[in-house]
């Protein structure tokens, strides 16, 4: 959700943020740096603003990005089983149309992409962060001038700009826009129940400004992630498990993971008392275990995320359901402060 549940490496990262994504993901990094968050620029275009929660984008560079990344991860078979990612590869209706120098023009990038880009972690490595923040700031602007991007990377995006153009962009717009419009209803009628059931249950306190949601036909293996450092969400239109009230729980599971310090610091306390490591590893579950189940309780007949893909059943969060339903509920219903909830999960963990 940032990511899902699949880890590449136990690395501890370096600080309090990167100790938090890590228990998010379970994933490395490199060792990261503070990513600047996106700002308005020209060609800033908010698609809409879901009142105080949310501001939803869709920009070209964004899309082109992750779709250049996605098809470069799918040609060298990483992550290619995923959906999110085999997709990109199919997505070619009207390139043949196009003059073969154009063509020419886009297999370069994308075998470009898989040379320079494609291996990297779009969430963990601060680098790729930084990227998508910066094209995020972009929005559709014309060119990547004075766009302080790595100067090939810059070249190749401003080359086959005009070729996305022609051929994706007005479809992977239409399908951002698409999402937003049916999930704005969503977030009209339940978003305020579901960000005060969410802050109250992290004992935390929702952003002074609407959270940045980048909207991009592909974003990542996930179907979406989130830089906690500048938060900013970055969402797949197009992935199927992001449709209907599945998107309006991850949205709010995205959200989870620029709140979550709170979690870290009780979690940090309790290591320190009881002399024990922190247990990071129960973050994760913890924001798929909220999200989901206040969207449960708010929107008749949803089935939580994690319950339909059968991940409380298997794979790394699954050890956590009994705990989270013994110690965890009650946080949900009021019923226990977060220290306690926390020292109960860490104590039979």
């Amino acid at each position: 959700m940032v990511t899902l549940d699949q880890a590449r490496s136990d690395r501890m990262l370096p600080h309090r943020r990167c100790l938090l994504l890590l228990a998010l993901a379970a994933t490395a990094c490199m060792p990261s740096v503070r990513a600047s968050a996106p700002s308005a620029s020209a060609g800033a275009q908010t698609v809409a603003v879901a009142g105080r929660l949310f501001a939803f984008h869709s920009g070209l560079w964004v899309n082109l990005h992750h779709f250049l990344y996605n098809s470069a991860r799918a040609r060298l078979r990483r992550d290619a089983g995923r959906a999110s990612v085999a997709a990109a590869l199919g997505d070619t209706a009207g390139l043949r149309a196009r003059p073969d120098s154009e063509q020419r023009a886009w297999e370069g990038a994308v075998a470009y992409y898989a040379a320079r880009w494609a291996e990297r972690d779009l969430l963990f490595d601060s680098t790729m962060v930084e990227i998508n923040n910066r094209l995020a700031a972009l929005e559709s602007a014309a060119a990547l001038h004075r766009a302080e991007l790595d100067t090939g990377l810059a070249s190749v995006l401003d080359r086959v700009a005009p070729v996305y153009r022609a051929v994706w962009w007005g479809r992977h717009d239409a399908a951002n826009r698409a999402w937003i419009a049916s999930t704005l209803p969503l977030l009209e009628r339940y978003g305020d129940t579901l960000a005060a059931g969410l802050t109250r249950a992290l004992g935390a306190s929702w952003p002074t400004s609407p959270l940045r949601v980048d909207v991009s036909a592909y974003a990542n293996w996930a179907g979406a992630y989130t830089s906690t450092d500048s938060s900013h969400v970055t969402v797949s239109s197009t992935d199927n498990g992001y449709g209907g009230t599945l998107g309006l729980e991850m949205l709010f599971h995205e959200a989870s993971h620029t709140l979550g310090d709170s979690l870290v610091a009780v979690i940090e306390s309790l290591a320190a008392g009881s002399g024990k490591p922190p247990l990071y590893d129960a973050i994760h579950p913890i924001i798929f275990f909220t999200a989901g189940e206040l969207t449960r309780r708010a929107v008749l007949g949803h089935t939580p995320y994690a319950v339909r893909g059968g991940m409380w059943e298997r794979g790394r969060i699954a050890p956590f359901y009994q705990l989270l339903q013994r110690h965890w509920v009650p946080r949900l219903d009021g019923r226990s402060s977060l220290r306690d909830a926390l020292a109960a999960i860490v104590a039979e963990r």
